[in-house]
Parts: structure tokens; sequence; C-alpha cells
């Protein structure tokens, strides 16, 4: 997160590192990782994708490469947003009250379709 007090608190915890993904879940789980989402997903099922731009874990990159996983595997309803400059938290990040101000309208928007 950009926001100071959020990355002190997560330099501060025990239980939180820093280490590649490869490293830390070994190669076998992070290959199982790229073979999401699974083709029996509901096509019709809702998805809101957000991101970081800058989240060290799968960026806007590793993101719109999940994206196109999912409309590979038939998802039709599925939205993307990257907010640039963010890091991987982005419900504390610094535009927090953005992100889920954006939430906020998918929820409901999904809600009024009936999903």
């Amino acid at each position: 997160s950009r926001n100071e007090d959020i990355g002190r608190g997560f330099t501060q915890d025990p239980l939180n590192f820093v280490e590649p993904a490869v490293n830390a879940f070994g190669a076998l789980q992070v290959l199982q990782l790229i073979r999401v989402p699974s083709r029996n997903i509901r096509k019709d099922l809702p998805l809101l994708l957000i991101a970081g731009s800058d989240d060290p874990i799968g960026g806007e990159r590793g993101n719109k490469m999940l994206a196109k996983a999912y409309r590979r595997a038939g998802v039709t309803d599925l939205q993307v947003v990257i907010y640039h400059g963010g890091r991987h938290e982005m419900f504390n990040e610094t535009n927090q009250d953005e992100v889920l101000k954006d939430l906020i309208i998918w929820l409901g928007a999904n809600l009024e379709k009936g999903n």
C-alpha cells in the first residue's frame, strides 16, 4: 500500500514476509495457480477484478492476463478496474474511498440484475 501507516503495520507484523511467490509456495503450487480459473465456473457469474498497476504480485499485466483466462473459461460478465499507482491492498490504499465507491456501484448494479 502507498499508505505509510499500512506499510509500517505490515513490516511490523511478524506473520508477514517479503518473498517471491515461487520461494514462498514452491514452483508446483505456483504452476497450479496458472491453471485457474476452472472451465466449470458459472459462465454468467459476475466478476469484478480490481488491482493496482504497481501490485508486485500481478499488477496491471497479471490481472489483464487473469481476465483473459476468465474469458477463455467462458465468463461473460467480467469487469476489470486497474488503479494506476496502486499496490496490492487496494482497500488499504491512499485512494480507498474511490475503490470502495467503485465496489459499491458494481455491487448495486449486480444486485439490480438479480445476480
